[in-house]
């Protein structure tokens, strides 16, 4: 195939992800399914941003304190939101359609620098990470089909796609040698540690990996403006990237380990497909062999080591690690593509097996988008709530919610309320900086309890100027429902929420 012909295919095919990202986003976003989903962190984060683009509060509770998700690729996004007078979901979707079309876009120009005489290797290397996955359950820094359409605006999607960039621009700095690419690379090597730390670690390693690939001799120059950006990251105003390295995890749960990334059997259903990736590493020759391997090894070695030291989604290492095995067979792969004999049987069950291997994940996307569940082989694969439709009714609840209010709010939701309007008392995440935080939750989730008497709740109304009650009467237990909806009056109800005014 030509160079032309082989750009064409990669740009319909890009488009097409590009199309059907911006479909679900806009019309059936899975990625808002369940109230306590990881994406209110980020909505709520570019409806305060937007709100106040100069000195944003923190995101979710009444305090000065910023947000630790006000990460720089937000900020235009959050001006353009203000000056559309977008909703936050809306300008998360706009979030997610840009990170992935930046995301296609880098994945190109890595590819076409990895292999510049292999017209395919971009199309090889897109449809590697989008569907070279078994049965993975939708993560953020995994870019497989159905995930994708659920963490696309995350922070470590941002990363990553800003990563990729700062690499390309590295390389660029290398061959130009030209002070603007290596300013460039400073700036993008900041960003990508503000948005994201743990992603950073592997960018910088997959920065190591070409430098050694391509003679690291030319990229100490490249190296340095790294480091720089490195340091200018910690001068990023919005909020103190040493806060967010240096506090635990959420009030000293330092064990925490995500099980999907660490049950034998789990793993293999995740990863069968990419382990071919480790035999490819052994056809690689030279220093390319080296570099790729020494970047997987690393990867692995810092998800294994995630379960004697945990450290926050320390476990998305499994991930990285699979991009490099996805890495190691676009390389060993489209050389192959290139001078097999379509006619052979061998080359016909190859074809076979890539066009399951596509439509099966097809499917499962279908199904996630559909709402359904699927569960195989004992592993689930799909528990989307998205059929729920929560965000019309939180939509409808805090119409009654001036921006400034705070509310007193349940376990199932606190978290997602302030992405629309007001703050609550406490949660359980995006702490950083705030003292009193565990106080907080605390008294938030000793409100709803059963022990709590009248008289404790009103005094916990009184010590957090709580000016409403916010609870899911589905989650709550009958006789406390009684007792919430007595303390005042119904301001809003819906099919799962119930918003109480307080008298008294």
């Amino acid at each position: 195939m030509s160079l032309v012909s082989a750009r064409r295919a990669y740009f319909a095919a890009a488009m097409a992800l590009i199309a059907i990202v911006t479909i679900v986003n806009l019309t059936l976003p899975t990625a808002t399914g369940s109230p306590t989903d990881d994406v209110w962190a980020h909505v709520a984060a570019l409806d305060e941003w937007a709100s106040d683009l100069g000195d944003p509060g923190h995101s979710h509770l009444p305090v000065a304190t910023p947000s630790a998700r006000f990460i720089p690729p937000f900020l235009p996004i959050a001006a353009l939101s203000a000056a559309a007078g977008w909703s936050a979901v809306t300008a998360y979707a706009v979030a997610a359609i840009l990170a992935v079309a930046l995301l296609t876009f880098v994945l190109y120009a890595f590819f076409r620098m990895l292999l510049p005489d292999e017209p395919l290797a971009p199309l090889v290397g897109l449809g590697a990470v989008l569907f070279a996955w078994g049965l993975s359950p939708p993560w953020s820094g995994m870019f497989e089909l159905r995930s994708l359409l659920v963490v696309s605006g995350y922070p470590s999607a941002w990363s990553f796609a800003i990563g990729l960039a700062m690499v390309l621009a590295a390389v660029r700095s290398t061959r130009d040698r030209s002070p603007m690419w290596l300013a460039v690379t400073a700036v993008l090597s900041a960003m990508v540690v503000v948005s994201h730390p743990i992603t950073s670690i592997f960018i910088f390693s997959l920065a190591a990996v070409v430098a050694i690939d391509r003679g690291w001799r030319a990229f100490v120059w490249p190296g340095i403006a790294v480091v720089v950006g490195i340091a200018l990251a910690f001068a990023w105003p919005f909020f103190s990237l040493w806060d967010v390295l240096t506090e635990p995890l959420a009030f000293g749960d330092d064990s925490r380990l995500i099980k999907q990334f660490y049950s034998p059997v789990r793993v293999i259903a995740m990863g069968a497909p990419a382990f071919v990736g480790v035999y490819a590493l052994t056809k690689l020759e030279g220093r390319r062999r080296v570099a790729f391997t020494v970047g997987a090894a690393s990867m692995a070695a810092l998800w294994l080591a995630n379960i004697v030291v945990a450290v926050p989604v320390g476990d998305r290492f499994f991930i990285f690690t699979v991009f490099y095995l996805h890495v190691a067979l676009v390389m060993w792969l489209t050389p192959m593509i290139r001078d097999v004999d379509p006619t052979t049987t061998a080359a016909a069950a190859a074809r076979m097996g890539v066009v399951l291997l596509i439509a099966g994940h097809v499917v499962i996307t279908m199904f996630d988008v559909g709402g359904w569940r699927l569960n195989l082989s004992g592993v689930t694969v799909i528990a989307n709530r998205g059929e729920s439709n929560i965000v019309p009714q939180m939509e409808a609840i805090t119409t009654f919610v001036p921006n400034d209010a705070i509310v007193m709010a349940d376990e199932s939701t606190r978290w997602m309320m302030p992405a629309f309007s007001g703050k609550v008392v406490g949660v359980g995440r995006d702490y950083f900086g705030v003292a009193d935080a565990e106080q907080r939750l605390a008294d938030a989730e000793y409100f709803f309890t059963t022990a709590a008497t009248p008289q404790q709740r009103r005094e916990l109304l009184a010590t957090y100027d709580a000016d409403f009650i916010l609870f899911a009467p589905e989650l709550t237990k009958p006789e406390l429902i009684a007792e919430l909806e007595g303390m005042g009056e119904i301001a809003a109800e819906t099919l799962f929420f119930v918003l109480v005014t307080p008298s008294g």
